[in-house]
């Protein structure tokens, strides 16, 4: 619901937030089609999907220009190498063939 959003966003400028990221994909969407209410305007409110797209971007041009790859240690480790058969299991769902 629009009002939802715009009284949470009002709540946060007021406990002193400066930017909002909408982590909703769907209502960051929708609320992008919107008028913001005036009082809203005074900081920016970014759509979660376009963040993402940006940092993917960002991501790719450090790695063609600095060669810097992302680390696969800890956050970003790969579902096929963390939880094998879990991620064996998702591809049999959706009627893929396993990995070896």
């Amino acid at each position: 619901n629009n009002e939802r959003v715009i009284t949470i966003v009002k709540k946060l400028i007021q406990d002193g937030a400066d930017v909002i990221i909408n982590g909703c994909t769907v209502v960051a969407a929708y609320f992008s089609e919107i008028e913001v209410p005036e009082e809203l305007k005074e900081i920016p409110i970014l759509d979660s999907n376009v963040c993402a797209v940006k940092t993917l971007e960002m991501l790719v041009d450090i790695q063609k220009t600095l060669g810097i790859k992302v680390s696969r240690k800890v956050y970003y480790q790969k579902p096929q190498e963390k939880e094998r058969e879990a991620f064996e299991r998702a591809r049999i769902v959706y009627g893929l063939p396993p990995l070896d």
